[in-house]
């Protein structure tokens, strides 16, 4: 004769059981699978939070059900031991996302080991891999527009841009024109000035965007829209809005290939 709590308890650790395993296996496979490796540094951590990217790389391994690891190095690092870093963290196979900075060791780990997916991120040319992926400024320039628009033609005041010295002149001269057309369907039809370092003094200027390797530039009075994956702590009070160009939301579509321009975040603050 079954006793009913006897019953119901064995049914209850057959279902657990059950359960069990099937998390396990679940778990099990998620961890078989190929990894992916985002090559960062200390510097690049602390300017975008480390917290902040981990989070990324936990939503992107839901996503692709892939564990995402982060490889940090010393931001000092020479090829060498950017290498011995990558091979120490990163073994293959396996996908490795790298920032273009780093393309010189992209290259060299690339050769090495040509069965890991090596995958660089940013703005500039590096026609020997496929696999590379390029921040789309120019639609992003045109929504900054969007945000300095206004602000041109309530003041009267020219907008201000300063472009990094990695980008060519007829990649500038395109996004001055995305942005003056921007400016434009706001009412303000003068333009924006461009700015190198050192000639902005005793400008009156409506707003001014700067892209990262320019942060120096923020001790301007100017409302400041910035390109950078910066976290808010960190920011002067002049930053009204910001565009996150860095990699870290960007994980899961850099590896699907879904794009290969792809639009930065915005976060007006």
């Amino acid at each position: 004769m079954n006793i009913p709590w006897q019953t119901g308890g064995k049914k209850r650790f057959y279902i657990l059981s059950i359960f069990f395993l099937i998390i396990l296996s679940i778990g099990l496979l998620f961890v078989s699978r190929p990894g992916v490796y985002i090559m960062t540094d200390e510097a690049e951590l602390f300017i975008y939070g480390k917290n902040r990217a981990i989070l990324q790389t936990l939503k992107a391994s839901f996503s692709l059900f892939r564990p995402v690891i982060i490889v940090s190095m010393p931001s000092s690092a020479d090829l060498d031991l950017q290498l011995t870093s990558i091979e120490k963290s990163a073994p293959p196979p396996g996908a490795l996302i790298v920032p273009i900075r780093y393309q010189p060791a992209a290259e060299a780990y690339s050769k090495k080991h040509p069965q890991v997916d090596v995958i660089l991120w940013g703005q500039g040319s590096a026609s020997s891999f496929v696999n590379t992926f390029f921040v789309d400024y120019a639609a992003d320039i045109s929504r900054a527009a969007g945000i300095a628009g206004p602000l041109a033609s309530k003041t009267g005041l020219p907008p201000a841009i300063v472009f990094p010295l990695s980008f060519t002149e007829e990649y500038r001269n395109q996004l001055k024109q995305a942005f003056d057309e921007g400016l434009l369907a706001y009412g303000f039809s003068q333009g924006a000035v461009v700015l190198e370092k050192g000639n902005e003094a005793g400008l009156s200027l409506s707003s001014m965007t700067l892209f990262p390797s320019d942060a120096s530039l923020q001790s301007i009075v100017a409302p400041i829209i910035l390109f950078s994956g910066i976290r808010k702590d960190l920011l002067s009070k002049s930053v009204i809005a910001v565009f996150d160009d860095s990699p870290w939301p960007h994980i899961a579509a850099l590896i699907s290939g879904e794009k290969r321009f792809l639009s930065v975040l915005n976060d007006d603050l």
